[in-house]
């Protein structure tokens, strides 16, 4: 009885080790991806002065590219909601931002289950505080990790943003998500 459950977890593990690289081929040979994330946004410069980290949600759209230097084109949108400060003399109001970009991603190394990849693009940054709104342009950078997740794979990544607004306007979301 031992012997037969020994030699059924082996079975098990070998089985499950044959069909993951079969699984991971066939994620990076789609040629259409979504991915659906969220996560913590870390404020820096001015921003962390007016209001406090908040969470996000993200939807994406990953196309695969014949060229050699970038594996994908990633059309994304996402909402990050930022709670104001209390001051003695002021309360500042909670604020939404909706960005809407576009980066290329480059894979690192693909033939591992656990893949890295770097990530840059531009985009658009729509803030909306107090009643009042403002679009200005921006552009992001990051890192990520790839990783199976039974049927679906999943990923943890980190970018930083800059938005062109005149002042120092950073933040960074760390990002968990699903990608099928």
């Amino acid at each position: 009885m031992k012997i037969q459950k020994n030699a059924l977890r082996l079975i098990t593990v070998a089985a499950s080790v044959a069909v993951m690289p079969a699984t991971l081929a066939a994620q990076r040979a789609a040629p259409v991806e979504f991915q659906l994330s969220a996560g913590g946004t870390a404020l820096t410069s001015k921003s962390a002065q007016l209001h406090t980290g908040g969470g996000h949600a993200q939807a994406a759209v990953l196309l695969r590219t014949p060229l050699h230097l970038i594996d994908q084109i990633r059309l994304d949108g996402s909402y990050h909601s930022l709670p104001g400060k209390a001051f003695p003399t002021q309360i500042i109001p909670d604020a939404g931002l909706v960005i809407l970009s576009a980066s290329a991603v480059k894979q690192l190394y693909q033939a591992a289950s656990v893949r890295p990849y770097v990530l840059a693009g531009v985009g658009t940054y729509n803030m909306n505080q107090g009643g009042g709104r403002e679009s200005h342009f921006g552009v992001n950078g990051g890192l990520g990790v790839r990783f199976p997740m039974g049927p679906v794979g999943g990923f943890l990544e980190s970018r930083f943003h800059h938005v062109f607004t005149g002042q120092p306007n950073d933040f960074i979301p760390v990002s968990f998500g699903v990608a099928f």
